[in-house]
């Protein structure tokens, strides 16, 4: 397997992997599990989501009713990166607004999704 392509800069195209989203169809539960069984710190909660320090990235958790794990990368070009996925064959969603900046959603083809955001 070859390494992620990098920019002329060095950076990993799609940025760095910083976090884990799940959506959880039992919230309190999950949470509870991460923070009391796995000993994770919550480093911030509101209405319906909990992010706990996981030590080299986060993971963050909100109420759903279709739960699933997405891979979060931080830090990209989105355009760049967009780009560089199309021109691989990959299938990259619209770039959309979400809470901290932008991003598009790649989905493999297992069904997991990857966020890649700036």
């Amino acid at each position: 397997m070859s390494a992620a392509p990098k920019t002329e800069t060095g950076r990993a195209q799609l940025g760095t992997l910083t976090n884990t989203i799940l959506e959880c169809s039992d919230l309190e539960r999950t949470a509870a599990f991460y923070t009391e069984k796995l000993g994770f710190p919550v480093q911030a909660s509101g209405e319906g989501w909990v992010v706990v320090d996981g030590g080299a990235g986060v993971v963050v958790m909100y109420g759903g009713d279709d739960p699933h794990i997405t891979l979060g990368f931080t830090g990209a070009d989105l355009a760049a990166a967009r780009a560089a996925l199309e021109a691989r064959g990959a299938d990259p969603g619209p770039i959309a607004a979400h809470p901290t900046g932008h991003h598009f959603i790649v989905t493999d083809p297992e069904g997991n999704r990857v966020m890649i955001a700036d």
